[in-house]
């Protein structure tokens, strides 16, 4: 009796393994179909999906932009970008579902037409190329520009493309920045920063020097910057715990021929303990 017991739990064990087993393969398979047929809810290769429809893929990571070139545009015309950074083709090669791209706010238009994976030996790092269709009336302002794919988004590992006016034109980037004359500072993103804390801005705007520093008046915040161009400067703000709550004036200077610095115009930082809002609107 008491071997018959044993048996009978031997057999349900066996039963309850092959199961697992079963569904095992059930799950490779329905993995297989999707990885062929395509995700539900996508559109197709070239669009990609968008939104909450786009489905979590095994190997994917989060997409991350490390820079755009160029990294601005006038109003009423098309600038074909190219899109640097790490893990931004989601896949692409084995899905044939393309990553999306956004741009925050209104009359910019963006398309991926070109995807890039980084090359198994790493010679070749990974890229997008986007046509960036700006409308005539866009508002003049600095835009988040994000991809997205089956990895997840890079919204907290973006950076940012400037929309300008049609009659202004700053140097290409092929000519040589600035070296004198002082800076113009247009648009500055994030302007609030808790104590404490590290908050990496952006900041838009023409004749930045190669040498172009970026001051804050008032006490605690100390400044580094990350990346420069003519019209874009990347900056990591680092906000002393005792630092004074209220309002500052960041400007971008650059050094003077003789000596010095000329400054651009000033432009609002915030020191808070919470509650406010950045220039997007989001917390």
């Amino acid at each position: 009796m008491r071997q018959q017991r044993f048996l009978d739990k031997a057999d349900g064990a066996t039963c309850g393994s092959r199961l697992v087993h079963v569904l095992q393969r059930l799950g490779l398979a329905l993995l297989a179909a999707t990885m062929v047929l395509g995700f539900p809810g996508c559109d197709d290769g070239k669009s990609g999906c968008s939104g909450s429809n786009m489905p979590s893929m095994p190997g994917a990571s989060i997409p991350l932009i490390n820079s755009l070139s160029p990294d601005s545009g006038l109003q009423g015309t098309t600038v074909n970008v190219t899109i640097t950074g790490d893990n931004l083709d989601g896949g692409s090669l084995r899905t044939g579902v393309w990553p999306t791209l956004t741009v925050s706010g209104s009359g910019v238009t963006a398309v991926v037409t070109e995807v890039v994976p980084k090359a198994e030996d790493g010679s070749v790092s990974s890229y997008l190329r986007a046509n960036f269709t700006i409308e005539a009336n866009a508002p003049e302002s600095l835009r988040r520009v994000t991809v997205r794919h089956s990895g997840g988004s890079s919204e907290d590992r973006s950076t940012f493309f400037y929309v300008r006016r049609g009659n202004s034109d700053p140097p290409a980037s092929s000519d040589p920045p600035a070296s004198s004359g002082a800076p113009t500072l247009k648009d500055l993103y994030d302007t609030l920063g808790l104590p404490g804390t590290k908050v990496k801005v952006f900041l838009s705007g023409v004749n930045f020097a190669e040498d172009a520093v970026v001051q804050v008046s008032g006490s605690g915040i100390e400044v580094q910057i990350i990346n420069r161009t003519s019209t874009q400067i990347t900056a990591a703000f680092t906000i002393d715990a005792k630092a004074p709550l209220g309002q500052r004036n960041v400007t971008v200077s650059n050094p003077a021929p003789g000596g010095g610095l000329l400054p651009s115009n000033s432009l609002p930082f915030t020191v808070t303990t919470g509650g406010g809002y950045n220039r997007s609107g989001s917390r």
